[in-house]
């Protein structure tokens, strides 16, 4: 299995899904690293991402509609640092973190579960 995973192509996509205008998925690439792909239906174009295997855990988009993806996130409030992700010269280095800096930019800190709308604007 490992010289499978660690094989350097691409293997089979997983976590299909689609709005109008985008098809997302993801795929174990080279080096068994996840590689997640947003593809734009109406022009042929597309970006591509790489989680490191040092990386926080990666997006995980669980279902989709017409217009948004959907994922759910789950704050650790006894391990997070809210100071971080609320100082203006922090950078996010993953969609994950960008979504925790601006969900902890609010006041409702009770709840520790939290379902996020994404809606992907690309210009080329």
């Amino acid at each position: 299995m490992k010289n499978y995973l660690y094989s350097e192509y691409y293997k089979l996509p997983i976590y299909i899904h689609d709005t109008r205008k985008f098809i997302y998925f993801s795929s174990i690439g080279p080096g068994a690293k996840q590689n997640d792909f947003l593809f734009n239906i109406e022009n042929c174009n597309g970006i591509h991402w790489t989680y490191e295997q040092n990386d926080n855990d990666p997006l995980f988009i669980m279902a989709s509609d017409d217009e948004f993806f959907y994922t759910s996130i789950y704050i650790d409030t006894e391990s997070l640092n809210y100071s971080s992700y609320s100082d203006t010269s922090f950078k996010a280095n993953n969609l994950t973190d960008y979504l925790l800096k601006n969900i902890c930019k609010t006041n409702d800190r009770e709840n520790k579960l939290f379902v996020a709308k994404i809606k992907f604007k690309i210009d080329y």
